[in-house]
């Protein structure tokens, strides 16, 4: 998807807990939203892909997702504001926040100070993030 738009996709039936958990994946290159879904394909899940930061911000007021994937260079907003203003939203603060992005492990201990829960570098590997997944849901 190369638009800011927002789509949700959900698969088959592929549990690891009894509900439809919700997903929110905050990321602009579309490669990277077909790699997310794959990794996580074990995880009962449907997918709000956001390729735009004020687009992310906007369906957080109406959607409390139970985990968000962020990439930091989204166009409009970037993923530090996007970040800065979940934490600082009781509505939001409790959401886990998983950093994925190109930007080089030299900035994961300032992601971590503002509240995100996880780091991951791109590219990497599926089976990291469905355990970074698995941890935090």
């Amino acid at each position: 998807m190369t638009t800011g738009k927002a789509e949700t996709t959900g698969g088959p039936d592929r549990s690891l807990t009894d509900r439809r958990l919700l997903i929110l994946v905050a990321e602009d290159v579309p490669v990277i939203h077909d790699v997310i879904e794959l990794s996580l394909r074990p995880f009962k899940a449907d997918y709000l892909f956001i390729t735009d930061g004020q687009e992310v911000l906007d369906a957080l007021e109406d959607t409390i997702p139970d985990l968000v994937l962020l990439d930091i260079a989204l166009p409009g907003v970037d993923g530090w504001e996007v970040l800065r203003q979940m934490r600082a939203n009781p509505r939001l603060s409790d959401v886990p926040v998983v950093v994925i992005t190109a930007h080089g492990p030299g900035i994961e201990q300032d992601l971590m100070a503002l509240g995100a829960n996880a780091y991951l570098d791109k590219p990497f590997l599926p089976s990291a993030l469905r355990l970074i997944v698995k941890h935090l849901l």
